[in-house]
Parts: structure tokens; C-alpha cells; sequence
């Protein structure tokens, strides 16, 4: 188990059992495991698209929180940016993160970070909007690959070919030769234009989030990990620092961060599942609201596992 507590004052969880200090680190030794630690022990420290797994137990825990940490897109950010190229390069970690948790341990639902109930529609809205954004590029795509085995049948067949060649260029005596080089250069091309507009489609769904293009995919459900109200607030807060607008760490703290928190864990207190997963930025840290809520609420007591994708940056 990825020891991490006395760099990060998780000291204070207050956790039950036997401690024992050395010069190795911290153990914690409990007489009894939670069906919510046990899966915490039984989870894996080893994930595609994961750089690191850290694991933070807690004593009679109720509850495994799974916070998989990421970086989404914002408003200012401009497509093709180094910062969105970094958002595609963390977000389709993650999706390598959902998959494997999807294939190999069963993984169904996801709390997604700015999803509230009152958005829930808006989500599937969502998904309609994309499949009439997608069908165009379906359309794109069709008459690309319908042009390519056009022009590949073509090649294939001499007779045809000359003409063809003949009635395009019928004052060339290379006619046959020329129209063959335009041939080669329009299939280079064509495989070309497919290939991105097939990176775009996949980019263009990861960009928007991971989990979201899981969901897309009928592999997940999402559940909300916020209201509305605290979503819209932390986004005027967050858009002010953006561009330069005063204002205060305490505020910030509060409304951006810590309050959200706070709504993530009592939303998933509610679940009947021993472990929960979560994606939500990775400047969020929920160490200190656990401890405040394992204070509070002795009888659902939350566990925390913390993965890192490979090209998150931590600094």
C-alpha cells in the first residue's frame, strides 16, 4: 500500500486500530476489514494509462472513494493549444484507466466531475447533439472511403484505366501515364483525409471528457457529482482568476474547491456500492474533507485510492 499519510497530514483522519511508526513508514493494522477496505486491498496497483496508485485506508471505512485525477477543458483554452493537446493526452489515459477497470473489474458507473441532476438532460441532449455532429462526419468519412475503392478498383482494372485516361486527356499521348500519377496523388490524399478525420473524431471525444465518451458508448453511466448551482458558481469564480480578476484565496478555496468536495462525498454516501469511483480535477484533494465527514458521520466512513494518469502533472 502506497504510503503517502505523513506528507500529507492524513495523520489526522483519526484512524481506528494499531499504529505502528518506523523508520520504513506507517502501517496500519486493523482486527477487522470493511467489505469497502477489502476492496481497497483487492484493488489494483497496476492500471493502463495510470502512472501511479495511491491507497489510504481507514479503519471501519463504509465507503471507498476512487478519485481519478484529471485536467478538463475550459473556455479560454484554444483547440490544438499545447494546453488542449494535454488534455487529450490525460483524458485518453483515463480512458485507458475506465477501460481496463470496465473489462477486467466490472466497472459500471463513474461520478464525473460538473455532471449535476439537473444536468442529467442536458446530458442526454448531449449525446444526441454529438451522434448529428458525428453523422457528418460519417457522411465525410463515407464518400472518402467510397472515392478511395473507387479509384483503387480502377487501378486494378487496365482496360478501364486507359479509357478512362484516354477520355480525360484525349490530346495526350501519355495520357495513360498522367492520369495514373493523378490517380496515385488523389489516393494519397484520400488516405490521408481519412486518417484525420478519424483522429478527429476520436479527439474531438476525448477532449470532452473520458468518461463522457464511455458513456457515449453505452459502456458507463455517470452520475452526478455536483449541483447545478455549486457548478455554475465555481465556473464565474474560476473564469474571474482567468483573466485576471481579483480574487480571494479564502473565497476560492471554499466555493471552488472545498464545498464541491464536500458534495462529492455526500452524494456518494448514498451509494449502495463499498467503492465508488470519481473523476475530478486533479487539483482537488480529499484527504482534509474526509477527515472532517469521518468526524461527522462515524458510521460512513470513507477509504481513499488516488490515481494519477501518466501525463498528469503534478507541479
Amino acid at each position: 500500500m502506497t504510503n503517502l499519510l505523513t506528507r500529507r497530514n492524513l495523520l489526522k483522519l483519526g484512524v481506528a486500530g494499531t499504529v505502528v511508526l518506523g523508520l520504513e513508514g506507517l502501517a496500519l493494522l486493523s482486527f477487522k476489514d470493511t467489505v469497502a477496505n477489502q476492496s481497497l486491498d483487492a484493488f489494483p496497483t497496476e492500471i493502463p494509462g495510470a502512472e501511479r496508485v495511491e491507497k489510504y485506508k481507514i479503519t471501519g471505512a463504509d465507503k471507498t472513494l476512487v478519485h481519478i485525477k484529471q485536467i478538463h477543458l475550459v473556455e479560454n483554452i484554444k483547440e490544438n493549444s499545447p494546453e488542449w493537446e494535454e488534455i487529450v493526452h490525460v483524458q485518453s489515459e483515463i480512458y485507458q484507466i475506465l477501460d481496463s477497470l470496465n473489462l477486467n473489474y466490472g466497472l459500471k458507473t463513474v461520478y464525473d466531475e460538473g455532471v449535476s441532476p439537473e444536468l442529467m438532460e442536458l446530458v442526454e441532449g448531449n449525446r444526441t447533439l454529438k451522434r448529428m455532429r458525428s453523422g457528418l462526419e460519417d457522411i465525410t468519412l463515407d464518400f472518402c472511403s467510397r472515392r478511395l475503392l473507387e479509384l483503387e478498383e480502377l487501378k486494378r482494372d487496365p482496360t478501364q484505366l486507359s479509357l478512362s485516361a484516354y477520355l480525360r486527356y484525349p490530346d495526350d499521348k501519355n495520357c495513360l501515364q498522367r492520369y495514373s500519377l493523378e490517380i496515385d496523388d488523389e489516393i494519397s490524399s484520400l488516405k490521408e483525409d481519412i486518417d484525420e478525420i478519424k483522429r478527429m473524431v476520436e479527439e474531438n471525444k476525448i477532449i470532452y471528457g473520458a468518461a463522457l465518451k464511455m458513456f457515449d458508448e453505452g459502456r458507463i453511466q455517470i452520475l452526478p457529482a455536483e449541483t447545478l448551482r455549486a457548478n455554475l458558481l465555481a465556473s464565474v469564480i474560476a473564469d474571474d482568476v482567468l483573466s485576471g480578476k481579483p480574487v480571494s484565496e479564502k473565497f476560492y478555496d471554499e466555493y471552488v474547491m472545498k464545498n464541491r468536495e464536500d458534495l462529492v462525498l455526500s452524494f456518494i454516501s448514498e451509494s449502495a456500492d463499498p467503492i465508488n469511483f470519481l473523476v475530478y480535477g486533479g487539483g482537488h484533494w480529499f484527504g482534509d474533507n474526509i477527515n472532517q465527514w469521518n468526524k461527522k458521520h462515524p458510521d460512513k466512513k470513507y477509504s481513499l485510492i488516488e490515481i494519477v494518469p501518466r501525463s498528469y502533472n503534478l507541479d
